[in-house]
């Protein structure tokens, strides 16, 4: 996270990448990527991953900005 830019990048392309508010709606998926920027408004979000070998990542982040 820099400012309100959700940098993603993996060391290999990633399955899928979903960016969830805190009440599940989407603000952005994206498939088959290895790197990706997206730009957020203010407040709390949901980082879902799944890598290529199907491990799956959470992380909750912030946007301050």
């Amino acid at each position: 996270i820099n400012g309100n830019i959700c940098n993603i990048k993996g060391e290999s392309p990633l399955k899928s990448i979903r960016i969830t508010d805190m009440n599940g709606r989407v603000f952005a998926y994206k498939e088959n990527i290895q790197e990706t920027n997206l730009t957020l408004n203010k407040g709390m979000y949901i980082v879902h991953i799944i890598t290529e070998n199907n491990r799956k990542y959470t992380r909750k982040v912030m946007i301050k900005n």
